[in-house]
C-alpha cells in the first residue's frame, strides 16, 4: 500500500481539495471508508481534536472538541476515481480530499490515511506534504 500525495503546494486557509493517490487494488478499497488528516507529532490525527483546550481527544464531530477544537479527519470528495495511476497495472484509487477539516495548517509536513478493504481488513498509510 503505497499513499502518494500531490507535489503541488497546500494552503490551509483556502477551501479545495488534496489530490494523490492510493496504490492498491482499488476494487478492493471500500471507498466509503477512507479518512485524511494531519500528522502531528508522529501522530495520525484522524477523529482527535485539534486546537482548543482538548486537544488530542478522541472525538466523532467537532461537537465533541470544546473552545473552538475541530475534529479532524474528512472523507474522499466526490470528484475521487479509480485509475492505473503508476502504470503498473494495478488500477489504483486516485483521491481527492477538502482540505478544510483535516487539520492541515502551515506547520505540517505529513498527512495520513486510514481506511478499509470491502474484506474489511484496515489499512493506512501516510506522505509528506508541502503547505504554503
Amino acid at each position: 500500500m503505497i499513499l502518494s500525495i500531490s507535489e503541488q503546494a497546500v494552503n490551509p486557509d483556502k477551501n479545495g481539495v488534496l489530490p494523490g493517490y492510493i496504490s492498491a487494488r482499488s476494487a478492493q478499497i471500500d471507498t466509503t471508508t477512507p479518512r485524511f488528516a494531519a500528522v502531528v507529532d508522529g501522530d495520525c490525527r484522524i477523529d482527535e481534536c485539534i486546537g482548543g483546550t482538548q486537544d488530542a481527544n478522541s472525538c466523532a464531530s467537532d461537537l465533541d472538541c470544546p473552545d473552538g477544537g475541530m475534529c479532524a479527519g474528512v472523507g474522499l470528495s466526490s470528484s475521487s476515481y479509480a485509475d492505473d495511476k503508476d502504470g503498473d497495472g494495478f488500477v489504483d484509487l486516485t483521491i481527492h480530499f477538502p482540505v478544510q477539516g483535516t487539520g492541515i495548517s502551515f506547520s505540517t509536513t505529513e498527512v495520513c490515511v486510514e481506511g478499509a478493504f470491502e474484506s474489511g481488513v484496515e489499512f493506512g498509510a501516510t506522505d509528506n506534504v508541502n503547505v504554503k
